[in-house]
């Protein structure tokens, strides 16, 4: 394991997994006649934003690109399963070998890794710029 990922690859792998479980199951949502106009439009903007270009961090940056875009898309599975038919969508969480704690424990997951990296890359960069200014400062030699 990584000193900066707060998990196990064994979790990240499974998350990745199930992730074509989750693409399933936003298909099959899209497809409810009962889901209301307000649900489809929440994993409509979940699945747009995994789809487009355009992100608040842009897929390539490496590893966080990726989460950001599966963060999206579980926070809003999150939102309209809440809001749906509790016994429906157990039934489709079951088809798809999904459970609405898994939904949840994958969103930790993400938001964590999300927060160690932005951390530990935050930290890099303070070095990084910390020893380039001690070095400009370095060669600036005060007026006499």
């Amino acid at each position: 394991m990584s000193k900066t990922l707060p998990a196990h690859r064994s979790e990240y792998t499974a998350l990745i997994k199930r992730f074509p479980a989750y693409a399933r199951l936003s298909k099959h949502l899209l497809t409810e006649a009962r889901l209301s106009t307000k649900q489809k439009v929440i994993l409509g903007a979940g699945l747009g934003y995994l789809a487009s270009p355009i992100d608040l961090i842009p897929g390539i940056i490496p590893v966080l690109g990726q989460l950001d875009d599966i963060l999206v898309l579980l926070l809003c599975l999150r939102q309209v399963i809440r809001e749906y038919d509790e016994e429906k969508i157990d039934q489709m969480l079951a088809a798809q070998d999904l459970s609405r704690e898994q939904i949840d424990e994958d969103i930790v997951l993400v938001k964590e890794t999300m927060k160690a990296i932005a951390k530990k890359t935050a930290s890099v960069v303070w070095r990084g710029l910390s020893r380039a200014g001690k070095g400009v400062l370095g060669k600036i030699r005060p007026n006499p």
